[in-house]
């Protein structure tokens, strides 16, 4: 694994959950996207800031020093919320149960030789072990399944996907509600070739199903890219957020 990856990974998630710009690096009690400046840390923060997951919103120079104020992008979003995705982590339980239920005939058979003066009760005990293994990986396998088939009747592509985003947009950065722009381009960089007027078709196929939610924008000003906007009535929707 790229030693990177996981301070990049830790740190994003502190500036998803973080409203507003924060220090590109600690300093005292002020928080800070990194904990320090490092040399990995400053190799973490120009990879972030290359490949656009945060962005420099001000700079503060005082005598030859110079100190950087950054926030979290959608990318960078994005990043947090593929790589912290409930369904790949049920994937992951998914295959650990599977190798544990796999490995556990040798495992008994070990237990049986090394062991056998304590008799058939404690080899009993091990095959319930054993059982519970199986049980669990059976239902770990039927949430994924329902996961998967939650949008089977609707021939919306994306679905699924935007559906994930949501939810881990809101388990990042602890806002239930999602801007249309924000969802609209983690789509496009699942690589779904999707028009905005497609885009807005399929979110009110998903609202009416009762599977996302469409919230409006309640600032005087008006949301500040219309275009992504669905007209409702006098209310403009611009939000959305998981059912349930």
């Amino acid at each position: 694994m790229d030693p990177i990856q996981p301070i990049l990974l830790e740190a994003l998630r502190t500036a998803a959950a973080h409203d507003g710009e924060l220090r590109l690096y600690r300093s005292g009690k002020i928080a800070g996207f990194l904990p320090a400046k490092t040399s990995a840390y400053a190799a973490a923060a120009a990879e972030a800031i290359r490949e656009g997951l945060i962005e420099v919103v001000r700079s503060e120079t005082r005598g030859k020093t110079t100190t950087e104020w950054v926030r979290a992008t959608p990318k960078g979003v994005d990043y947090v919320v593929q790589h912290d995705s409930p369904a790949r982590a049920l994937d992951e339980l998914r295959d650990a149960l599977q190798v544990s239920t796999n490995n556990l005939p040798g495992w008994i058979a070990q237990m049986r030789r090394e062991l056998d003066a304590l008799g058939k009760r404690f080899q009993g005990d091990v095959e319930q072990i054993g059982k519970r293994l199986e049980q669990l990986a059976t239902r770990v396998d039927a949430t994924i399944q329902r996961l998967d088939k939650k949008d089977e009747g609707a021939p919306i592509p994306w679905a699924r996907p935007a559906l994930d985003y949501l939810a881990g947009h809101r388990g990042v950065t602890g806002q239930p509600r999602c801007p249309l722009p924000e969802l609209y381009v983690a789509l496009r960089q699942r690589q779904f070739n999707l028009r905005i007027m497609d885009f807005h078709a399929g979110l009110r196929r998903l609202q009416a199903a009762g599977s996302l939610q469409l919230l409006p924008f309640d600032a005087a000003n008006g949301p500040p890219e219309p275009e992504y906007a669905l007209p409702d009535g006098t209310a403009v929707l611009y939000y959305a957020q998981a059912a349930g």
